[in-house]
């Protein structure tokens, strides 16, 4: 079974089930029940739940849920069509246009509706050297919604730099959770008159981040070698130069 198949927007999942599941589960399913309570409670409820997990080798596992429930054939249809572009377009942003998904609807548990769920593997969704997690494709592909959770799973730990919360602009507002290894971004993007969404911020990295200062530092460090090479050339092309006149 795959994380989409997880994600549900209904009751919760029966223990006996869950016991069956992994590590990464139990953090999957922490994060979003988190982010249902969070959603019952705000005026505008969650539309689609991604969650990023970054083991720091290999491509990222990525998974996303549609909260609109996929009742008979049509609605199915169109939901997984809608499931399949989003990831293709997702892929594409990420500069990996033919990259696999996996798509998903499914009743978890049965009483609850069915929900369509996308599912696959992408690179560079976590920039470990910058300490930055590229939230920015989800935000721009899911702009249609007025909200959505980003959860990203990042190990081993990081330094994380960015993208940092609260924000606020005249395009959305996004908050951010921190518990341990699991970083969640509540989005709202506020639509304009006539469902019109302004301009998004791009949410990208910092030129340089922590892979320019580490080269910056590298450049230091051998400058100062050679400025010490150089120190120590000029002491004994002076010491040469004195016992050659003290000879003479």
């Amino acid at each position: 079974m795959g994380l989409p198949e997880l994600f549900f927007f209904g009751p919760p999942l029966r223990m006996d089930r869950v016991a069956l599941q992994g590590r990464w589960l139990w953090l999957t399913i922490l994060a979003f029940v988190l982010a249902l309570a969070r959603s019952a409670c705000a005026a505008v409820p969650i539309a689609v739940k991604v969650i990023v997990v970054s083991s720091g080798s290999g491509p990222e596992a990525v998974s996303f849920v549609y909260s609109t429930p996929a009742r008979g054939p049509k609605v199915r249809r169109q939901m997984e069509a809608q499931a399949r572009h989003d990831f293709q377009q997702l892929a594409a942003a990420f500069g990996q246009p033919a990259a696999s998904v996996r798509i998903t609807t499914i009743s978890n548990p049965v009483q609850a509706p069915p929900t369509t769920s996308a599912e696959g593997k992408l690179r560079h969704l976590v920039n470990r050297p910058a300490g930055w997690l590229n939230i920015g494709p989800f935000v721009n592909l899911f702009r249609r919604y007025d909200r959505l959770s980003l959860t990203y799973f990042v190990q081993p730990r990081f330094q994380f730099r960015g993208p940092q919360g609260p924000f606020d602009d005249p395009a959305l507002a996004m908050t951010l959770d921190v518990e341990g290894t699991a970083y969640t971004y509540d989005v709202h993007i506020k639509h304009a008159s006539g469902g019109e969404t302004r301009a998004l911020p791009a949410f990208e990295a910092p030129a340089g981040g922590l892979a320019g200062r580490r080269k910056l530092a590298y450049l230091l460090v051998v400058l100062m070698a050679l400025a010490a090479g150089l120190a120590v050339y000029a002491l004994l092309q002076y010491w040469v130069q004195r016992r050659t006149s003290d000879e003479q």
